[in-house]
């Protein structure tokens, strides 16, 4: 988990790297929604940065 709670869901700084981690207790609740928002990141059609979405 990182320090403000909050899972890491992004690109990573290394080309072709993204994370969807640090859900804590929440993994299995949070992490299929987080894995959409993702797939969305990857193909370019989120269109929020998903950074600032709370």
């Amino acid at each position: 988990m990182t320090p403000n709670m909050m899972p890491r869901v992004g690109k990573g700084q290394a080309q072709g790297v993204f994370y969807n981690t640090g859900h804590g207790h929440l993994g299995w609740t949070l992490s299929a929604a987080t894995a959409d928002m993702l797939a969305e990141i990857i193909t370019g059609d989120l269109l929020v940065d998903a950074r600032k979405v709370a």
